[in-house]
């Protein structure tokens, strides 16, 4: 390697090092988990993080703009296409909303909320959605609304499945700041697929023996049956999930999972059980 292809490889180290640090926060119109959103983006923040504020119309009716712009700024020029995922590395949506989620998790792609997530999805940069205002499972949703019924309540964890199949990272507001951190750590070479040996030169490569591509980064399982209730599918474990439940109650999380020492701490004092399970492959 010559100096000016060592001065490449270095100058795109840096920008990616750079543009990892640089995310889009997406607020929705989702009041509940607000607080909690707020103060780990502010968290965030004092470790380097910078973050570019969309608001969708509900949530500048609902949310304190000036506690979104202490975020923030908006992001120069008309938000929405390829210039956010070009110059962001990540997209948190700190409010994610039971309408956002319902239309994403059909491809629906008509407004402001939708056309960004669906455009990072494409871009296969991760996303990161905090869901306490929409899902069923939130303590505070199922004392606010105890009479839901149970088939709308399953719609709302099938459209919350199906943005962990996309690649999103599920979390509750309480853990959010973890949650981003895990989602723009570079993956772990041990996790990816060894290469295939190549084949001869002389004969072409048989189709068995080409690799099969790998999964989806970060693709999260769904949220678990509610006889075992563990909050949404997710690959951060934090305090604020293990608070939400009474104690004794046996969490299950998908293998690989991080859960953090305040969890576990909280966790063993209240009697709850945490025990992981493996992917459906």
């Amino acid at each position: 390697m010559n100096e000016t292809q060592l001065r490449a490889l270095i100058r795109a180290v840096i920008e990616e090092i750079l543009s990892a640090k640089r995310a889009v926060a997406l607020f929705t119109g989702a009041l509940l988990g607000f607080d909690d959103a707020v103060g780990q983006l502010a968290a965030l923040r004092s470790t380097g993080w910078r973050f570019s504020c969309l608001r969708t119309p509900t949530a500048e009716a609902i949310l304190d703009p000036a506690r979104v712009a202490a975020i923030g700024a908006a992001p120069a020029g008309a938000p929405g296409g390829g210039a956010l995922t070009e110059e962001h590395g990540l997209l948190v949506v700190p409010t994610l909303t039971t309408n956002v989620a319902a239309k994403v998790a059909h491809g629906i792609a008509d407004d402001l909320a939708t056309n960004v997530i669906a455009s990072f999805i494409r871009a296969g940069r991760p996303i990161v959605a905090a869901v306490d205002g929409a899902c069923p499972d939130h303590p505070m949703r199922r004392a606010l609304s105890p009479r839901t019924p149970v088939g709308y309540q399953r719609a709302l964890r099938a459209n919350l499945a199906a943005l962990a199949s996309f690649g999103i990272t599920l979390t509750y507001a309480a853990d959010l700041a973890d949650a981003v951190r895990a989602a723009a750590a570079p993956p772990d070479p041990a996790s990816r697929p060894a290469p295939a040996a190549a084949p001869p030169a002389s004969r072409p490569a048989p189709s068995a023996a080409r690799p099969a591509p790998p999964a989806a980064p970060r693709a999260l399982i769904a949220p678990p049956a509610p006889r075992r209730p563990a909050g949404p599918a997710r690959r951060v474990l934090g305090q604020g999930a293990v608070q939400a439940w009474p104690g004794g109650t046996a969490l299950e999380v998908p293998a690989g999972a991080l859960i953090t020492p305040a969890a576990r701490d909280l966790a063993r004092k209240r009697g709850i059980s945490i025990t992981t399970r493996e992917e459906a492959h």
